[in-house]
C-alpha cells in the first residue's frame, strides 16, 4: 500500500509542477505585453535605471518619486524599465512577438501539445521578427535624418541595418532584407514555396471567379428589376400660348403752345421832358 501510495504521489507531483510553470509563465507574458503595449517615449526617460535601485521607490527618494510619477505605463515605474529595455537594446516594436510566444508556449505546456509543429514556427517567428528589425533600421538610413524613431529597429535591428549598408548597400540591404522576409514568411505558412506558390494561384483563381459570379449576377438583377418596374407615367399638360410680345412704345411729348406777342403800347407820359411834346406831335400825325 505504501509502494502504490508513493508512486500516485510521484506521478501527481510533475503535473502540479507543470501547472505552476505554465501558470506563471502566463501570468508574466501577459503582465510583459501589458508592459510593451502601453510603451511611450517618456518611458525612455524615466526607465534609465537599474532594477536594483527600484527597491528606493518606497524611500523618500525625490528623483525616483518624481519619475514614478511621470510614469504612465500599464505597469508603473518597473513596466517602464522592462519596456524601454525590451524595446529600445533589443529588436524594437518586433519585441511583442515574445510575450505572445511565451502566452502560447504556456498554454501548450500546460495541455500537453505536441511541440514540434511549435518549434519551428518559434524560430520563424523570431527570424521573421529579427528581419523586420532589421528593415526598420534600414529605412531609417534613408536620408540625413532618421524618418523613424529608434524604436521600430531597436538596438539589433539598428546595427544589423548598418553591418548591411556598409558591406552592400543600402539598396542592397533593401533587396536581401525584403528576399529573406518573404522566404521566411513563405516557409511559415506552408514550409513549401512551389505549395505557397500554388495556394496563392489558387487564391487569386477563386477571387477573380467570385468576382466574375458577383458581377454577373449584379448585372442579371439589375436587368431584371428593369424589366419588373412599370413603364414610366407621363403627364401630358396643355400647351400654354405665349404671352404676346410687348412692344415699346415711345412717350408723347406735349406740345409746346407759343406764346402770344402783345404789341407794345405807347401812351403819353405826363410831366415829361422837354421834346416829348415834339414826340408826341409826330405820333398824333401818324395816327392820322
Amino acid at each position: 500500500m505504501s509502494e502504490a501510495h508513493s508512486q500516485t504521489i510521484s506521478r501527481k507531483h510533475p503535473n502540479r509542477r507543470r501547472q505552476i510553470t505554465s501558470f506563471l509563465g502566463i501570468l508574466f507574458s501577459f503582465m510583459l505585453f501589458l508592459s510593451l503595449i502601453s510603451y511611450t517615449p517618456a518611458d525612455q526617460a524615466n526607465g534609465q535605471i537599474s532594477i536594483w535601485e527600484l527597491w528606493k521607490v518606497i524611500t523618500p527618494d525625490e528623483v525616483l518619486q518624481a519619475k514614478a510619477d511621470r510614469t504612465h505605463n500599464l505597469l508603473g515605474l518597473l513596466g517602464a524599465v522592462i519596456s524601454n529595455w525590451f524595446i529600445n537594446s533589443t529588436l524594437g516594436y518586433a519585441i511583442i512577438v515574445v510575450p505572445i510566444l511565451g502566452l502560447v508556449w504556456s498554454w501548450y505546456i500546460l495541455r500537453r501539445k505536441q511541440l514540434q509543429k511549435l518549434i519551428l514556427a518559434t524560430n520563424y517567428i523570431l527570424g521573421i521578427s529579427l528581419l523586420f528589425s532589421a528593415l526598420m533600421g534600414a529605412i531609417r538610413l534613408i536620408g540625413e535624418i532618421p524618418m523613424l524613431p529608434m524604436e521600430w529597429s531597436g538596438a539589433v535591428g539598428d546595427f544589423i541595418a548598418n553591418s548591411l549598408y556598409k558591406l552592400i548597400g543600402l539598396t542592397g540591404t533593401f533587396i536581401l532584407l525584403l528576399g529573406l522576409l518573404t522566404v521566411v514568411l513563405t516557409l511559415l505558412v506552408d514550409l513549401d514555396i512551389q505549395q505557397s506558390y500554388e495556394r496563392l494561384r489558387d487564391w487569386l483563381v477563386r477571387v477573380r471567379t467570385w468576382f466574375v459570379t458577383t458581377w454577373s449576377d449584379l448585372r442579371e438583377r439589375a436587368e431584371a428589376r428593369k424589366k419588373q418596374a412599370p413603364p414610366p407615367v407621363e403627364i401630358k399638360r396643355e400647351r400654354e400660348e405665349p404671352p404676346p410680345p410687348m412692344i415699346a412704345r415711345r412717350p408723347v411729348m406735349p406740345k409746346r403752345v407759343p406764346e402770344e406777342v402783345q404789341p407794345p403800347i405807347l401812351h403819353e407820359e405826363v410831366g415829361g421832358k422837354p421834346g416829348d411834346a415834339a414826340h408826341s406831335g409826330r405820333l398824333d400825325r401818324v395816327e392820322a
